[in-house]
């Protein structure tokens, strides 16, 4: 690959119009990273707001940021809207690959220890371990019980 000469652009109106933008952007991705940690229907500890309703306003910013760019630069609309069209038929089927959102068991507990116990009516498994998100198991998450391993006849 052949170096180019890199010279940062001077206009004003272009590095307002990709700072706001990226500002928009960095808003946008902490409340994604809020929704991922904390959940998308918790409240924010440190605004005290919904995570749903944050998120839904960081993405009508960057829409409105991504328009505003699209305006003042001269952007082509017709490629922008063919492209985006793509990009959503490329995520339609990336999502057909996993199962139906719902249907995935959560992670809610760390195996730490496995064993098995047997007494005089057979063996019984047991885990050991700690709960990774409280809340999820109290909103219903399920540990799953393992069937008991094979009783092996001494050789």
């Amino acid at each position: 690959m052949a170096l180019t000469k890199w010279t940062p652009t001077t206009d004003l109106m272009m590095l307002r119009r990709m700072g706001k933008l990226q500002e928009e952007l960095a808003e946008l991705a902490n409340v994604a990273a809020r929704c991922i940690i904390q959940g998308i229907d918790e409240v924010d500890p440190g605004t005290g707001k919904v995570n749903r309703a944050r998120l839904e306003n960081e993405i009508a910013d960057v829409l409105a940021q991504c328009r505003c760019t699209i305006d003042a630069l001269g952007l082509d609309d017709d490629h922008i809207a063919e492209r985006t069209r793509e990009k959503r038929e490329q995520m339609a089927e990336w999502e057909a690959m996993f199962p139906p959102a719902g249907s995935e068991p959560k992670p809610v507990f760390i195996v730490e220890e496995v064993g098995s116990v047997q007494n005089g009516e057979g063996s019984r498994a047991w885990i050991g371990g700690r709960l990774l998100d409280r809340r999820a198991f109290a909103k219903g998450a399920k540990l799953y019980e393992l069937p008991p391993p094979p009783v092996q006849s001494p050789a």
